[in-house]
């Protein structure tokens, strides 16, 4: 779960790093043309962390930077963004899921909100006193779920500059308050576009 964050944490920072509005909406343009590619190689972890970090409610307030992200764009981030919905428990994430063929990457917090419903909402003993095996069934076919993706692996090429790119960016990441104060600073409330684009580019 820290590493979600993490990662979340860096495609904001990655988007505020642009010191204009146009260089930032390259930016949220590239990583939503990157969470496509992973929703349809099943990585739907890292699906889940770029959408998270492109939802940040700091970086959706740059009402001038996303002017300059096309329709499209933004149509398909919505639409990844009802994938990656925690509502009714992951519902539309866990339909994608059982759909796809492995290997996939499934989002861990998926199942252990499940386990947590099953723990917390089902008790371990019957009315007669003994062993609830349902529950314990439910338990264990959510743990078998998850081994079965363990199990497939992806035949994809190492590319060692990508992963240290993400690495050292991962722990390079501003953390949430700074994530905020750069959106504030790149783009004030109640100023103009054409004022925020020079002071971008002077900053």
């Amino acid at each position: 779960m820290q590493r979600c964050d993490k990662m979340s944490n860096m495609v904001a920072s990655e988007v505020l790093a642009g010191e204009t509005a146009t260089t930032r909406a390259k930016t949220i343009t590239k990583w939503i043309t990157v969470a496509k590619l992973c929703r349809q190689h099943n990585n739907f972890a890292s699906l889940l962390q770029i959408v998270a970090g492109l939802t940040f409610s700091a970086i959706q307030r740059l009402k001038y930077t996303w002017s300059l992200v096309s329709s499209e764009m933004k149509s398909e981030l919505n639409q990844l963004k009802e994938v990656v919905s925690v509502s009714n428990r992951f519902k539309n994430m866990k339909a994608e899921i059982k759909r796809c063929d492995p290997p996939c990457v499934p989002y861990v917090g998926v199942y252990l909100a499940d386990l947590i419903s099953i723990e917390e909402g089902v008790q371990n003993l019957n009315s007669n006193g003994l062993i609830n095996f349902a529950k314990m069934r439910m338990l264990a076919h959510t743990i078998l779920e998850i081994r079965l993706y363990q199990q497939t692996h992806f035949e994809v090429e190492v590319v060692p500059d990508v992963i240290k790119h993400i690495l050292v960016n991962c722990s390079n990441a501003l953390s949430e308050d700074k994530i905020f104060e750069r959106s504030y600073t790149l783009e004030p409330r109640n100023q103009r576009p054409a004022a925020v684009e020079t002071s971008s580019s002077s900053a």
